[in-house]
């Protein structure tokens, strides 16, 4: 059975680009394809909870000190179901206040169905009303899927992508939080599966994309007011960029000197400087890239999780090495912890699996959050909080009666 073309671009948009990345060559095998994404855990405003993603399926939020965990989205999947039984969520992103989580959503089936696509969903931090947004402004004929939100500083507005049926590439549009009020950014890009970045005062957003016209040309970062004005090139690029906190500097990895770094740069495009050594495309597994609360650190993860000074004065030595395995990692909102979640979801269980975890940016006092279940418990495709962990390990390492 062949998938409809549309269904098909966006299937193998979501591969290479949210699996892969933008410089892949090809697709990974089947047992692989669902352990590159990387979904960074998003902190609440006040720091009080993290929300994270298992798969490309369950989104689940969590108290910082590792208690009351509960799934916000998605189903968890009992013994034989399929991994994605709930449909497919991605890319959630916490409201500036802390109270509301938007995400984007797809069926289960709808890779087989070519009336069934993306859709852009919000949901209350503790799981209640659930709903989606757009729908009634969008979801027609000619705008069929949407993805990729991302809140704007203030809370009030959502940038998101959107592809229409029919027209080559896809749009970038902004809407009220409410889900009212769609506006055009852009169109005709073939804009990056990564949510966009909001300038700090909400008025410019950056995105990784590439021209229609010229689709083999790599992916490139770009930066446009949120009214469609000031478009202009970054250059090259496989991460999206991410502002300062200040809003004078963005991050990317770029070209400089024939070698690829993690690089900042004016929103311009001027004052390119370069952080650290040379990383090396080739070795792609997913990058993302995230500056301190106070804008003296970048945090880095990809085959590794490193962090880097923001003025470059690392330069010729090693960053500092904060784990030395593939992960998705972000800040705490007041810079002094960084949460941890595990990135390859076939990792074979272990006694001590942990899945979500928090340190200091030292390295130091690392607390763990969230474990797959014990290896005795009844369902070890779920995951549970550290302190239920505990109660199931003790419960099931006590020999019968």
């Amino acid at each position: 059975m062949l998938m409809p073309s549309a269904v098909v671009t966006q299937f193998l948009s979501l591969v290479a680009v949210v699996l892969l990345g933008p410089c892949a060559g090809g697709l990974p095998d089947s047992d692989r394809l669902f352990s590159l994404q990387h979904h960074p855990p998003k902190w609440s405003s006040d720091g009080s909870r993290i929300v994270f993603v298992r798969g490309l399926a369950v989104i689940y939020s969590i108290a910082s000190d590792g208690s009351d965990m509960k799934v916000i989205a998605g189903r968890v999947p009992k013994g034989g179901e399929s991994p994605n039984v709930g449909g497919m969520n991605l890319a959630p992103q916490v409201s500036p206040d802390g109270a509301q989580v938007v995400y984007s959503h797809l069926k289960e089936a709808s890779f087989w169905n070519p009336d069934e696509y993306w859709e852009i969903r919000i949901v209350n931090l503790d799981g209640s009303d659930r709903k989606t947004l757009g729908r009634e402004e969008l979801n027609d004929s000619d705008q069929p899927s949407h993805q990729n939100p991302s809140w704007s500083p203030d809370g009030s507005r959502i940038a998101f992508t959107s592809h229409a049926r029919g027209e080559a590439g896809n749009g970038l549009y902004t809407m009220s939080a409410n889900g009212s009020d769609v506006r055009k950014v852009i169109s005709s890009m073939n804009v990056g599966a990564e949510p966009p970045a909001w300038s700090p005062d909400g008025k410019q957003l950056a995105f990784v994309g590439k021209g229609v016209a010229s689709p083999d040309s790599g992916f490139k970062a770009y930066i446009v007011g949120i009214d469609g004005s000031g478009f202009r090139e970054l250059g090259r690029t496989w991460t999206a960029p991410a502002w300062s906190p200040d809003g004078r500097r963005v991050a990317l990895v770029g070209r400089h000197d024939g070698e690829w770094y993690v690089c900042t740069m004016r929103p311009d495009g001027s004052d390119l400087r370069r952080l650290g050594n040379a990383v090396h495309p080739w070795r792609f597994s997913g990058e993302y890239l995230s500056w301190s609360p106070d804008g003296a650190m970048l945090l880095f993860s990809r085959d590794r999780v490193v962090l880097l000074n923001a003025d470059g004065s690392d330069i010729g030595g090693e960053p500092f090495l904060l784990l030395s395995s593939s992960e998705d990692a972000s800040w705490s909102p007041d810079g002094s912890r960084i949460a941890i979640s595990e990135r390859q979801v076939a990792r074979p269980l272990t006694q001590d699996a942990a899945f979500l975890f928090s340190v200091k940016p030292d390295g130091k006092d690392r607390k763990v959050l969230v474990r797959r279940s014990p290896p005795n418990s009844p369902d070890q495709q779920a995951l549970v909080s550290e302190s239920d962990w505990k109660k199931l390990s003790t419960k099931s390492s006590t020999p019968d009666p």
